[in-house]
């Protein structure tokens, strides 16, 4: 949790080490010599360094030799701060500094308050590293001394952003890069880029930090520099970290600690630094084995002290990290006594950031031993540092961790706000989050806890209204699928509850490894799970009283406003799993809504009911399964039965686990797929579809229908959908030829695509497609385009439109014919749950949502070409019977029903409910 504190080291040593070859030459010091300038220098060498000093303190008699002097103590000291013998350095700068100033010496004056800031800005007394660098900037200009000028406006810059007076600090880093480009000095150059991507870093703008990074390690590269790229490795490691990007950020840790290696014996400290940042990285990764990531950690930290001895701010890291170390391991005590001796560390240099730091961490273990006043005492005096400090992400965590406090303690009302304002700098950082929006789901999920303890806390005081508020921003936020890859914790273990949010992907990747072994256990009997779910069911129905809790009330949000403008047949059910329960909300037009609690439904339960029915609804082969459909019924709509029993359309606004169930395939207590007694869709959001709502009641006026079938030639893998031209024909035999376009095969290209878009009130690709973190894609074929590649992605949704609907031209319904359009690829193929990405963001279906289209059809899991043709070519046939005004959900769900009613194997649900409808059923 030490990032902010690594890009203070990493832009000290960048700026002061970058751009001097100032060194010591080495001496035959075997014989005793008389000469004193040689005894001086082979006492230096031998590391008496008090006696050096002294010897040179002799020697500077006179006007002359103190010049001489002063000249030769320079070089010791860039030798003492890389071997981290920063107090001893500080002593020669004093000498130095007084040498020069008792001759007059304005070059040499201003080069020794260079020294000095830097030296001072090491050991994080800011204030008079300021000073310093503010005497020595016009002595190094009049002096002429460029690079020293910039080396020094660089390092006043790195001071002002710690000073937490960032504009001034943008202003000298802009300074220092307009005049390092001047002199064409790449070193420089990529110093005060590296230097920018701290300030940017500290100020949570981790996009553009991570755009200079790259420039400044492309820079060092020119320069031929290595420790310059070493901190750019670093640092951009330290922003991955930060963003929740363990792989990636472990990658570029790792490969700065490669880089350090090349360093000479001499320079064994910045082995220590890169040792320290990989520690961290190894207590929170969720790779590997976590005992062992812990015990490795553990040794790097230790040698790290050693190699720091003379380092009082690496020091302080490496102790903060073997707090944590214990912390994991649930030992409150020493990870106390780790987190106090940092503090007096960071004490005794008047460090601010170490110092909140370190109250920051003190008040974690305080929470997590259950020693909630004092926790309150240590984050006061952290977050209010961290307030002075303008540091968005460590008050975030700060807040979230005083929240936690006060709810234990029962101040509710102290609790909520101090929720609402850590998510509110949650959502403050996220923009900045480096990469495409995958990444920003990704720095969101590992940030989750506090929305799912503030809806749970909003739901115990009644706030139902508030709690929809935070539930929608949660989605908009991606967080359809944040404990997918989670058990989220046990809910009566304070050191669980008491975990900040950057730790907790850790524990829930752990928590999953665990949990897909079970799972991998109970699916390979079935007798276990059919076990397992009668009782669930019989536990759901024999304490049905007890399970729900009604509470009526007024909505206030402007969403629940709008819900009064639904139709009479309609009702609208939020689900939202939090930490201690599921919560269930009902929405009618013209009533009060209605929100429930399911009371012994926690995640961990909700995660493995979630596991066996994706077992057997992806699963055509899977006939033993039925039992967990009925189970999943009784617990999410028999609550509710009664009160929808007059809603015809149910639209589900599912979140997390439940967004990979279709609830049209739940069986009732009749033994009814809940699809043959009520239409169902999804929503994506509540806004969203309310405003489809208002502009779409009375169906399509359909005109024209544009097919994308079976492009070729195919990417390298994948096989030709062999039945797709014949879904494409069935289409234009069950219309009028006149409405339908058909491209196929080579004429199915993506800059068709984008040239047919808003032309056609239906799209209909029948194309492979995959959802997964790293890329949600549509094959289509290449063309003759030298700006296509066939790929259509989340990059491309603005060539097609804003996210009103009105940009969407023409176009009312897409449908995406292909497997795994709605839900990532991992997540079809491995029932364990091993992705972390969010279904309704990360799919290519609710990529099209920010195109404005009102309704999508995407597919669940990985479907069937044969069973997928015969259902979709029965969707257009019963559009074709339908009137003038066309709606395409009904010819859906007639389409579902003639394969339920056929019977035989098609009536798997494998085969029809792989697909779902998105958006406004009208």
């Amino acid at each position: 949790m030490g990032a902010r504190l690594l890009l203070a080291i990493v832009v000290f040593m960048a700026g002061l080490a970058g751009c001097s070859s100032m060194g010591v030459a080495k001496l035959d010091c075997s014989n005793q010599t008389k000469d004193v300038w040689v005894a001086a220098e082979c006492r230096f060498i031998a590391t008496d360094y008090a006696g050096a000093l002294q010897d040179y303190q002799r020697i500077a008699a006179t006007p002359a030799t103190k010049v001489q002097v002063a000249n030769k103590l320079q070089p010791h000291v860039e030798t003492l701060i890389t071997k981290g013998k920063l107090l001893v350095a500080r002593d020669y700068l004093d000498t130095g500094l007084a040498l020069a100033r008792a001759v007059n010496d304005q070059r040499l004056t201003a080069s020794y308050l260079m020294l000095l800031g830097e030296l001072a800005y090491r050991l994080g007394d800011y204030d008079k590293a300021k000073s310093y660098m503010e005497q020595a900037q016009p002595l190094l200009k009049q002096t002429d001394q460029p690079l020293f000028a910039i080396r020094n406006r660089n390092n006043l810059g790195n001071t002002l952003s710690n000073l937490g007076q960032f504009d001034k600090a943008e202003q000298a880093l802009d300074q220092a890069l307009a005049d390092a480009i001047a002199q064409n000095d790449h070193a420089h150059i990529a110093q005060t880029l590296n230097n920018q991507g701290g300030l940017f870093y500290n100020l949570r703008r981790y996009a553009k930090a991570m755009i200079v990074l790259e420039q400044a390690e492309a820079h060092a590269i020119k320069a031929q520099h290595t420790r310059l790229q070493l901190y750019a490795a670093a640092t951009k490691g330290a922003v991955l970290r930060q963003q929740g990007d363990f792989v990636k950020a472990l990658q570029e840790y790792e490969r700065a600690l490669t880089i350090s290696k090349r360093f000479p014996a001499e320079l064994q400290h910045e082995i220590g630094t890169s040792k320290r940042v990989i520690a961290e990285l190894l207590i929170y990764s969720p790779e590997n084995d976590h005992t062992k990531n812990l015990a490795l950690a553990e040794q790097y930290l230790q040698e790290a002290l050693v190699l720091h001895r003379e380092n009082p701010i690496e020091m302080g890291l490496a102790l903060n990290h073997l707090g944590e170390i214990s912390l994991e391991r649930h030992d409150v005590p020493t990870a106390i006594r780790y987190f106090e001796q940092g503090l007096q560390n960071y004490q005794a240099l008047d460090y601010p950031d170490g110092v909140g730091r370190s109250h920051l961490n003190i008040g974690r273990a305080h929470n997590a031993g259950g020693q909630y006043p004092k926790a309150l005492q240590a984050l006061d005096k952290a977050n209010e540092i961290y307030t002075r400090l303008r540091d968005r992400e460590w008050l975030r965590v700060g807040l979230y961790e005083r929240a936690l406090a006060y709810e234990r303690l029962g101040k509710i009302d102290l609790a909520e706000r101090d929720y609402k304002a850590s998510v509110d700098n949650l959502e403050s950082i996220r923009g900045d989050v480096h990469g495409d929006q995958v990444a920003q789901e990704l720095f969101t999920e590992v940030n989750s806890n506090v929305y799912e303890r503030l809806v749970s806390l909003l739901m115990e005081k009644g706030d139902i209204a508030g709690a929809l508020e935070y539930i929608e921003r949660s989605r908009l936020r991606a967080l359809d699928e944040y404990m997918l890859s989670s058990r989220g914790g046990d809910s009566d273990s304070n050191s669980a509850e008491s975990d900040t949010n950057t730790k907790d992907a850790l524990t829930r990747e752990k928590i999953k490894e665990l949990r897909e072994q079970a799972a991998k256990s109970l699916l390979e009997g079935g007798k276990g799970v059919k076990t397992l779910m009668d009782t669930a069911a019989k536990e759901f129905q024999d304490r049905q009283k007890d399970i729900t809790q009604k509470v009526t009330l007024e909505f206030a949000t402007t969403s629940v406003n709008k819900a009064s403008n639904l139709p009479p047949d309609t009702a609208v059910i939020t689900y939202f799993p939090a930490i201690k329960a599921t919560y269930a909300f009902v929405s009618r037009g013209g009533r009060k809504p209605v929100a429930y609690t399911l009371a012994n439904l926690d995640q961990a339960k909700l995660h493995d009911y979630v596991l066996s029915a994706r077992s057997y609804l992806q699963h055509k082969e899977n006939t033993s399964g039925k039992e967990i459909l009925a189970s999943l019924y009784t617990i999410f709509i028999s609550p509710i039965e009664e009160m929808i029993q007059d809603n015809q359309t149910l639209i589900i606004y599912p979140h997390d686990y439940l967004t990979y169930i279709p609830f049209e395939a739940l069986i009732s207590p009749d033994q009814k797929y809940l699809v043959e007694s009520k239409r169902v869709t999804y929503a994506h959001s509540i806004n969203d579809l309310y405003d489809a709502f208002d502009k779409n009641r009375s169906g399509i006026n359909l005109q024209s229908v544009a097919v994308f079938a079976n492009p070729q030639p195919l990417p390298a893998g994948l096989k030709e959908l062999a039945n797709a031209e014949k879904e494409a024909d069935k289409i234009k035999e069950n219309l009028p030829q006149s409405l339908v376009k058909v491209l196929k095969g080579e004429q199915a290209t993506e800059q068709a695509f984008k040239e047919e878009w808003g032309k056609h009130e239906i799209i209909h690709v029948a194309a492979h497609g995959k959802a997964s973190p790293e890329e949600s894609v549509l094959y289509l074929a290449k063309g003759n385009s030298q700006n296509e590649d066939g790929k259509l992605t989340q990059d491309d949704m603005p060539d097609l439109g804003d996210d009103s609907i009105e940009s969407s031209g023409k176009v009312q319904l897409v449908v995406l014919s292909a497997c795994e359009t709605a839900v990532d690829s991992n997540v079809t193929n491995a029932p364990m749950g091993e992705s972390v990405a969010k279904l309704g963001l990360a799919g290519m279906v609710h990529q099209f949502a920010s195109t404005g289209v009102p309704s999508k059809i995407g597919s669940l899991w990985e479907v069937n070409d044969a069973s997928t043709s015969v259902l979709m070519g029965d969707m257009y046939k019963f559009i074709g019977k339908q009137g003038k005004m066309k709606v395409p959900y009904d010819a859906f769900r007639d389409a579902q029903l003639e394969m339920i009613k056929g019977g035989g194997i098609p009536s798997h649900p494998f085969y029809w409910a792989g697909f779902v409808y998105f958006g406004v059923p009208q």
